[in-house]
């Protein structure tokens, strides 16, 4: 594509050099620049694209846009200062790659908790209905026989493009991406064609990066402007409740759904039983009734929105209840751990107060035992949050252990202190075991018949972040090993 065609998108621009170059690639990362890319020098959160001009282009770029112009090898080749760098990243990847949101109906999910099982459940309904759908999230990128690691929840704007573009060549009708505030903020998701959006719920997370949560809140609401066709709102939410009273000039349908009063949807006969939970979906008059393996008022409400998405995209309810009662859980979300012991071990992503107190909530219902929950925190992120946790779990187990979680570039010892700010306000037993490893090993050495042992906070990650290493950790391999060691189990 030719450079001028895409440079002339942006606005505010001067450009030094010929524009009538052929670009035939993008990026952003210098290390993965080849002959005749352009390279867009963007700032991120722990380094700075500028930096390393020189080695994109020693890579092949042969164009550059930046916000500065302060390197020497600029002189080389083509330029193009702009204003904002990360906006021509999301303006030119989309034309580059053809802007494949606006043929693929492309649903975002956007919320503190709940984003990844429910771009899970709507991608299980969709497929069992015969469509053909990817996911993009914290999972990976997925669709039928493609599988993509990610870096980020929600990718830079560039990888999401290209990752549309693929999946579109592949043959996708439909793709549902969980949209991260952080995402949104950044203009990741600012030229992505939604269709459709849903609000899983707000609470606490993240406030290293935003510092309030007004500003948390508003870079949700950013989203929740961007889908044309309808919007499915959590109004049990405060900040759901919140959005839909603000939506004035919103073009989409929006549905509230929840078990409160004046919801466009309500959930109403919930009924746990030992085995599956049941429940009802009153919309528009009509009365829809479903039955689910899946345990939790979260997950209920989780299922609710994949529910209300497939209804708006013409899904038969015949469908949609043969796919709901057979949903399988999400890899790292209430996933039970095979040791065939008399007591269970659950390994969930939970890492917020509100996450914990939900999966503790529903654990609470079936445990027969004592529940035994063995936790951390993550280094370089919400310190507020951490005593906050530690207090919840403290009331709602009969043991916790404190441990570390991915501590990245803190201390552990001092990320436990403030955990344990929390945990002191209650008089429960607790123990602090700094080792992950060890930790684990201490809660299967103290389980008991009908117990069951929670280890919360790094649900699907197989590895623990440590001073810029990431280190080999799967949980699920570990917590058989030490099964087997204690009873012989699996042998």
């Amino acid at each position: 594509m030719i450079l001028g065609k895409l440079i002339n998108l942006c606005k505010n621009t001067s450009t030094h050099g010929n524009m009538d170059i052929d670009i035939e690639g993008v990026c952003y990362d210098s290390r993965k620049c080849e002959k005749n890319y352009l390279f867009i020098a963007i700032t991120g959160l722990s380094d700075d694209g500028n930096k390393h001009i020189s080695d994109a282009v020693d890579n092949g770029a042969v164009a550059v846009i930046t916000e500065i112009l302060s390197d020497e090898s600029l002189e080389r080749i083509t330029y193009t200062r702009v204003d904002d760098s990360r906006k021509a990243l999301s303006i030119i990847s989309n034309k580059f790659y053809g802007s494949p949101s606006e043929r693929i109906r492309t649903i975002g999910v956007t919320g503190t908790n709940g984003k990844t099982s429910s771009t899970y459940f709507i991608r299980q309904i969709f497929e069992n209905a015969g469509k053909r759908i990817g996911v993009i999230g914290t999972l990976g990128a997925q669709f039928e026989n493609m599988n993509r690691n990610l870096i980020n929840t929600t990718p830079e704007s560039l990888d999401i493009q290209m990752l549309l573009s693929e999946m579109e060549l592949l043959g996708a009708e439909y793709v549902v991406m969980e949209t991260s505030s952080q995402g949104v903020d950044m203009g990741r998701v600012d030229h992505i064609t939604f269709r459709g959006g849903v609000f899983t719920n707000l609470t606490q997370d993240h406030l290293d990066y935003h510092k309030t949560m007004e500003n948390y809140y508003q870079a949700k609401k950013r989203f929740l402007k961007m889908p044309s066709d309808y919007l499915v709102i959590n109004k049990d939410n405060y900040y759901g409740e919140r959005f839909l009273s603000e939506s004035v000039g919103t073009t989409a349908i929006t549905i509230g759904f929840g078990i409160g009063n004046n919801v466009d949807a309500k959930l109403t006969s919930i009924v746990y039983y030992s085995d599956n939970t049941q429940f009802s979906l009153q919309l528009r008059g009509e009365s829809f009734d479903f039955i689910t393996n899946l345990a939790g008022e979260f997950n209920i409400y989780n299922v609710s929105g994949a529910i209300l998405v497939a209804l708006q995209e013409g899904i038969s309810y015949d469908s949609i209840y043969e796919s709901v009662k057979n949903l399988s859980n999400v890899p790292g979300r209430m996933e039970r751990v095979d040791i065939r012991g008399e007591f269970q071990v659950v390994i969930d992503y939970a890492h917020t107060p509100d996450g914990l107190y939900n999966v503790l909530s529903a654990l609470r219902k079936s445990c027969k035992g004592r529940l035994i929950t063995i936790f951390g925190a993550g280094g370089d992120r919400d310190r507020d949050k951490r005593s906050i946790m530690g207090e919840i779990v403290s009331k709602m187990s009969d043991i916790c252990i404190v441990t570390s979680d991915n501590p990245r570039w803190e201390d552990p010892e001092r990320i436990i202190e403030n955990i344990l700010t929390g945990v002191s306000k209650t008089n429960k037993e607790y123990r602090v075991i700094s080792d992950r490893y060890e930790a684990i090993r201490e809660g299967i050495s103290l389980a008991q018949k009908n117990d069951i042992i929670l280890v919360a906070g790094k649900g699907h990650e197989i590895w623990q972040s440590i001073k810029g290493v990431n280190h080999p950790f799967d949980e699920k391999e570990i917590i058989i090993q030490l099964a087997e060691e204690r009873f012989g189990i699996n042998k």
